[in-house]
Formats: structure tokens, C-alpha cells, sequence
């Protein structure tokens, strides 16, 4: 409890010290329900077997088998265990497992550093961040790292407390750490994930060289599309500069045109294209010589010239594409650059002004328009730009209200929910996309074979976009079709959407094995009995257990 008799405080603040005490007592009963869940998980993984006693295995490759989840020394955990755990806490089955591996780390292989964290002296996301760490050490690795990290992070805040778990890691294991981090090197990946408001996110993992030049890029991009005249924040436009990396080509000529000069629409239509292009082939024909000669020869009848006896060579060869280090190379050695007498480049070496109606271009990095450009810059993209995005399969959702009024919400298949107008607003651009139109699931016939038609397995995926498991967060889209009434070939019409279900590859070996048995009682409508007899009701809409126990048909 805080002292609150200070006579020198105000009401209010013995009012603030109040709400700190209760924040304070707050916590520890949350620190301590978050200490008892770890340690029930721990129990949970450790014990559960979904195969009872009566239960006769059915194939070997899907029949309930001990794993390994935690590191040396854990005891290990049911095959089946994460399905059960995630089920009930309608939680994804990986997150199930994670929690289980946590809880089994702290709790067998870090006594410990979990002491420490019943203490309340480290917090326990913290500990499970650290159990993440140590998962790849050895029972002996594990036990010395545990007992210099109770020793040393007591006193640490949080952010620490990692950092030095992550450096007894590497000094418990140097030579795993190298291993560990060869592999890292190898474990690169690009994804795209959903964000709320019609937006996506873009992670990846790159090679640092690699992340800081497309940071570069992307910053230089948003800087273009500045000066171009785009509205928004920095970080604004860097993201539409993804968008235009998304096309090289359409990046290049972004690229191209902003490092033009500055010339004024005057200047530029006093520049004869023919005359340019002139310019351009006498510059190439420029060589060392004694002096200029008062009037320029045709570019066809340009002798050869020859360097005098008397004059000496300069220590390295003039660039003449290059009017900087040609000048400077011709006032350290006295040499003459031979030039047209309308050509300048410094006003040492020509006194003579530029004619009034050219503007002073640089003939070596002139292309074929008379317009400056920068090494690998130079030349023209003529494909327009919206022709060399790829193209994109969407499958989008709408209500026919949402449709006719513009107004609403769209659902887009691997992205979620997002407003109608955004949806349009985003595909009226130079988007190249596919719209794909939703099956009319009464219009799909049955089949009596067992292979699933395509147009079957669309309506299947349109209609469940998620797996037809509690807890389940795997997309339909890359997953099997599970028949819920087993396929028998006698049974006409047994391949339908209303008799299929898409699964993840676990989930459906455990109903194959008959742990967990399904029901469909409507499309879309499945009711899951676990092998602890719990029941669920999974429909497009979520998850739900179900109070009262249902019996499940063995068969299915």
C-alpha cells in the first residue's frame, strides 16, 4: 500500500496514489492468473492423449504419436494435443502449440528463471520470450543458461532482460549460433498480410545490403512523385513508391523524367532534333590536336588529325566525353582540345559566348531527343506504364444493395472486409485486375466421383473461407476438401458442396483416425466432437462450443 498521510499532499493527489495502489494490485493478479495459465498449459501438454482406451488405431500415418515440442528434457506432448487446446480456447491450433511449447520450456527446462517469474520479477511474456530463445539449446546448455539468467536479470527492466537472454544463447552455444545464424541467411521471404481499412502490409526478410538499397529506392521514388506533384506524407508516399516498384519499367521512366534538366518549353522548341543529333555524332568525332581551326568541316569529311612533334602527351588519355576532366587535363599540360568554333565548355579555353539560340547542352549525354540523361537512364520507355503491372486475380464479394448503391462492405478472398468505395477507388486505377464472379452454389451439380471438379472446389472455397475447424484461422484457399460423409463409390452424388469441407492437413488426419468425428448438418454448418467429448459448432461466422453433448456418428 502506498503512504497517503503526507500532510503535503492535495486531495487529488492522494486520489492519484489511490489509483496507483489499485493499478499496482491490479497487476499482481493479473501477473499471477498469466503464472497459473503457464502452469496449467504445462500440465495440460504433459498429460492429454486423445486415443482412449477402446480406441483402435486405423493408419499408422495419422494415428496419435508423441512429439517432441520443447527442448531437451521436456516431456513430450500429444500429436493431436494443440487441436484439443486450440478448440477449446478458440485459438489457432499453431498458437495452441506455441503455448504449450512456452509453458513446457519455462516450467521443466528453466526452474529457475520460472521461479523468478512467479516472484513477479520478471514478467511473463518476458519469460516467454525467453523460453522461445533457449528451445534450441541441450538439457546442459539450458540448465547453465538458467542459472545465470536468475542470477543477473532480477534487477533488469524488460528490454534488457532479453538482450541478455539472447546473448547467453549465443555464449551457452557459440557454435549452434553460427549454425543458427547460417540458416537465418538462408530463411528469406516476402508476404503480404491484411490490415483493417482496405489496406495490406508488405513484410520481408532481405540481406542487409539488399533492405537499405530498396529503403533508398523507396525514398527516391517518393521524392519523385514529390516533385511530380503528389500530396501526402513522407512515409505516405514511399508507400505508393512500392506500388510503383511493383513495375520496373514504370519505376525507370519515373526515374528518366525526373532527371531531365529544367529546360523551359522556349528553349526546348529552339532545339532542331536533326541539329542535335549532329552535334551528338561531331562530339564523338573530337580528338586531341595543335588548334582550332576557324571554320568546322563536315562531319562526313572530318580528316584524321595528327598531334604535332612539339607537343607533349598528356600522362593519361583525355576522356572526351567527359568536358570536366578534359579542361582540367589541358591546363596542366598545355594541350589544345580541337572543337567545332560553336563549341564551348569553359570559358578560359573559349572566350567566345554561346549562340544566343541554343541552350548550352552537354552533346556527350544527349539522346536521341536532345535531352540530357544519366548513364543507365538514358533511352525511352514506350510500353505505357499500366501495360507492364502484372495482373491480379481478385475474388471480390458484394451484396447486391452494396452492388447498385456503391455504398458498403466488399469481402475480397485473401484480404478481408473493406469499404465498397475504397474497393473501386483502388481498382479504377492502372490496376491490371481479374474480376472473378462469385459461383451460384444451387447451380453446382453432383458428382458421383471423388475427385473434386474445379467449379465444385470454387464454390466450396467462396463459401468457407477459413478451415471447418474451431479455432481454426487457415485460409480455405490452399487447403484440402475434406468429404465429411466418408466417399464410398456406391453413394450417388457423394462429391457436393454441401458434403465437403476445406481442412488443414493435422485436423484432417485426426478425423480420418476417428478422434474427432464432423457432422454437416447444413452447408457450411459443422459440428466437431473432440476426443474429450467436447462439441463445437463451427459456421461462416466463427466458432461456438456447444453445451449440451451431441453423439457423433462413428463413421464420419
Amino acid at each position: 500500500m502506498l503512504d497517503t498521510s503526507n500532510p503535503a499532499l492535495t486531495p487529488a493527489q492522494r486520489d492519484s496514489l489511490a489509483l496507483l495502489d489499485g493499478v499496482t494490485t491490479a497487476r499482481a493478479a493479473v501477473h499471477a492468473a498469466e503464472v497459473e495459465e503457464v502452469e496449467l498449459v504445462a500440465a495440460f501438454a504433459a498429460t492429454y492423449r486423445a486415443s482412449g482406451a477402446a480406441h483402435r488405431p486405423v493408419l499408422s500415418v495419422v494415428d496419435e504419436r508423441l512429439v517432441a515440442l520443447a527442448g531437451d528434457g521436456a516431456p513430450l506432448v500429444s500429436s493431436y494435443a494443440g487441436l484439443e487446446l486450440g478448440a477449446f480456447l478458440n485459438v489457432h491450433e499453431g498458437h495452441a502449440d506455441h503455448q504449450m511449447r512456452q509453458a513446457l520450456e519455462l516450467v521443466h527446462r528453466l526452474p529457475k528463471t520460472w521461479s523468478l517469474c512467479q516472484q513477479g520479477r520478471i514478467m511473463v511474456w518476458v519469460a516467454r520470450k525467453v523460453a522461445d530463445q533457449t528451445r534450441v539449446l541441450t538439457a546442459a546448455q539450458a540448465e547453465w543458461f538458467d542459472q545465470r539468467f536468475a542470477r543477473l536479470a532480477g534487477r533488469l527492466p524488460s528490454g534488457r532482460q532479453l538482450t541478455l537472454a539472447e546473448a547467453l544463447v549465443i555464449d551457452a552455444d557459440p557454435d549452434g549460433a553460427s549454425r543458427r545464424a547460417e540458416q537465418a541467411a538462408q530463411d528469406r521471404f516476402v508476404s503480404v498480410r491484411v490490415l483493417p481499412d482496405g489496406a495490406a502490409g508488405l513484410a520481408a526478410r532481405l540481406d542487409v545490403l539488399d533492405a537499405h538499397q530498396f529503403d533508398a529506392m523507396a525514398d527516391r521514388i517518393a521524392d519523385i512523385l514529390r516533385q511530380q506533384g503528389a500530396c501526402g506524407s513522407k512515409q505516405v508516399l514511399r508507400a505508393k513508391a512500392v506500388g510503383v516498384l511493383a513495375s520496373p519499367a514504370r519505376a525507370l521512366a519515373l526515374q528518366q523524367r525526373a532527371l531531365q534538366p529544367a529546360l523551359d518549353d522556349e528553349a526546348l522548341a529552339a532545339i532542331d532534333p536533326e541539329l542535335v543529333a549532329g552535334l551528338a555524332d561531331l562530339v564523338r568525332q573530337m580528338e586531341l590536336t595543335p588548334a582550332r581551326p576557324d571554320a568546322m568541316p563536315a562531319p562526313t569529311d572530318l580528316p584524321a588529325p595528327e598531334a604535332p612533334d612539339d607537343l607533349a602527351p598528356p600522362e593519361r588519355p583525355i576522356d572526351p566525353f567527359d568536358a570536366d576532366d578534359a579542361a582540367r587535363q589541358v591546363r596542366e599540360s598545355g594541350a589544345q582540345v580541337w572543337r567545332p568554333a560553336w563549341w564551348w565548355a569553359d570559358d578560359a579555353l573559349d572566350p567566345d559566348p554561346p549562340p544566343p539560340d541554343l541552350p548550352p547542352l552537354d552533346p556527350p549525354t544527349l539522346d536521341p531527343q536532345g535531352i540530357r540523361c544519366a548513364g543507365h537512364t538514358c533511352g525511352q520507355v514506350t510500353v505505357p506504364a499500366n501495360k507492364l503491372l502484372p495482373r491480379v486475380r481478385l475474388v471480390v464479394h458484394v451484396s447486391q444493395a452494396t452492388a447498385e448503391e456503391v455504398r458498403g462492405v466488399a469481402r475480397v478472398e485473401g484480404h478481408g472486409p473493406m469499404s465498397f468505395e475504397t474497393l473501386v477507388e483502388q481498382l479504377g486505377g492502372e490496376a491490371r485486375v481479374t474480376i472473378v464472379p462469385t459461383v451460384d452454389l444451387n447451380q453446382v451439380p453432383s458428382v458421383d466421383r471423388y475427385e473434386i471438379p474445379a467449379l465444385t472446389r470454387d464454390a466450396v472455397l467462396q463459401r468457407d473461407l477459413f478451415a471447418a475447424f474451431p479455432g481454426s484461422s487457415f485460409r480455405s484457399a490452399h487447403l484440402d476438401l475434406d468429404h465429411t460423409v466418408p466417399w464410398r463409390s456406391c453413394t450417388a452424388g457423394a462429391t457436393r458442396p454441401a458434403g465437403l469441407g476445406p481442412l488443414g492437413r493435422r485436423q484432417h488426419c485426426a478425423k480420418t483416425a476417428r478422434l474427432w468425428h464432423v457432422q454437416q448438418p447444413l452447408p457450411g454448418h459443422y459440428l466437431w466432437t473432440s476426443p474429450l467429448g467436447l462439441v463445437y459448432m463451427v459456421t461462416p461466422s466463427g466458432a461456438a462450443r456447444v453445451r449440451v453433448p451431441i453423439a457423433a456418428d462413428p463413421d464420419r
